[in-house]
């Protein structure tokens, strides 16, 4: 069971880096499997958004900005 970005996490683990020998099922809680919609917005907004605002709400997430691209709708569309 995973929480949050650990759920994707572990399907990458999983489905690219040889982990499904090793895993019989995998439940999420709260992963963001479509994207996150602060992500889209900052990037497509970046007028709006200012960097040290988004920056506290990803703080918050436990997130980082250098990480903040990984997880646009686009990226893990094309994950799943």
């Amino acid at each position: 069971m995973t929480h949050s970005f650990c759920g994707v996490d572990a399907r990458a683990a999983i489905s690219l880096m040889g982990a499904a020998e090793h895993v019989q099922s995998l439940t999420t809680v709260c992963t963001p499997h479509h994207g996150m919609r602060l992500v889209d917005n900052y990037n497509r907004y970046p007028e709006r958004y200012r960097i040290d605002m988004v920056e506290k709400a990803f703080e918050v997430l436990g997130m980082s900005v250098r990480n903040v691209n990984e997880f646009t709708a686009k990226n893990l569309a094309a994950f799943n």
